[in-house]
C-alpha cells in the first residue's frame, strides 16, 4: 500500500471524529480520546513497560500476536489480541497526562488508517520523536484529532478573552500565560502540543515561554 498524504490522513481523521462527536458535542468540550479509541474505534487500550529506557511510548497491534514487554526488570512474552494499543506505563504519571493523551491520539490515527486502508502491517510503534516523514504526518494528524480547530478557537476565546495575542511569555504577559496553562490542563494536553496548535491557527504570533528572558534581552539591546 502506498503511503497516504497528509491531506488524505487529515480527511480520514476529520470524518471519523465528526462521526464520533455528532452534532450535539459542545464546541468547548475536550476530546475524550480514551472513549474515541475504546467505544468508537473498538480498540483495546492497556499499559505495559515497553522498553528498558522508556524510548517507546506506545504501539498499535493489528493482528493477534505475542510481544515482549518488561516486567520486574525482565523481558517476558505476552499475547495480545488484534486492535490493541499499548501505552508505556510511565505515561500514567499525572505529570505525563498530556503526553499520554497525545500518544493515544497518535495510535488512534494509525487505527483509523488501518481501518480505512488495511495492509499487511501488524505492528507500529511511537518513539518520543518522529523519525520519518510519515510518522511526522501522523503526529500532526494526532494533534488535530486531539485539538480540533473549532474546539481550540472556542476554548481560547473563553480562557483568554480575545481571538489573538502577540506572544506566550510569562514576562511579557503573566496573566495570559497563566490562562494558557489553565487551558492546557482543561484540554488535557501538554503545553507544547497546545502552543503548536495555537501557532498553526494564528491565535498566537510567538511562543517563547520556555526561554522567557529572551524577551527581555531583545528590549535591552534596543
Amino acid at each position: 500500500m502506498r503511503e497516504l498524504t497528509a491531506k488524505e490522513i487529515d480527511a480520514m481523521c476529520s470524518k471519523h471524529l465528526q462521526a464520533f462527536l455528532g452534532d450535539s458535542h459542545p464546541k468547548y468540550a475536550p476530546i475524550d480520546i480514551d472513549k474515541f479509541l475504546r467505544e468508537y474505534l473498538d480498540i483495546n487500550v492497556c499499559y505495559r513497560k515497553l522498553s528498558s529506557r522508556g524510548e517507546i511510548l506506545g504501539l498499535s497491534i493489528f493482528s493477534d500476536m505475542s510481544l515482549k514487554v518488561w516486567k520486574d526488570d525482565k523481558r517476558v512474552e505476552e499475547a495480545f489480541p488484534k486492535k490493541t494499543v499499548i501505552i508505556d506505563e510511565s505515561l500514567l504519571e499525572e505529570k505525563q497526562f498530556g503526553r499520554c493523551n497525545y500518544t493515544k491520539a497518535h495510535e488512534a490515527v494509525h487505527g483509523i488508517i488501518n481501518g480505512e486502508c488495511p495492509s499487511d502491517i501488524v505492528l507500529c510503534y511511537r518513539r518520543g520523536k518522529a523519525t520519518t516523514d510519515y510518522e511526522r504526518i501522523v503526529d500532526r494528524a494526532a494533534s488535530k484529532l486531539l485539538l480540533p480547530d473549532e474546539t481550540v478557537r472556542t476554548v481560547f476565546y473563553i480562557f483568554i478573552g480575545a481571538n489573538h495575542i502577540v506572544r506566550l511569555n510569562p514576562l511579557y504577559n503573566f496573566k495570559n500565560y497563566e490562562r494558557f496553562c489553565d487551558m492546557a490542563r482543561y484540554l488535557r494536553v501538554s503545553k507544547k502540543a497546545l502552543s503548536i496548535r495555537l501557532l498553526q491557527l494564528g491565535l498566537v504570533e510567538k511562543v517563547d515561554y520556555e526561554r522567557p528572558h529572551e524577551f527581555l534581552d531583545i528590549y535591552c539591546e534596543v
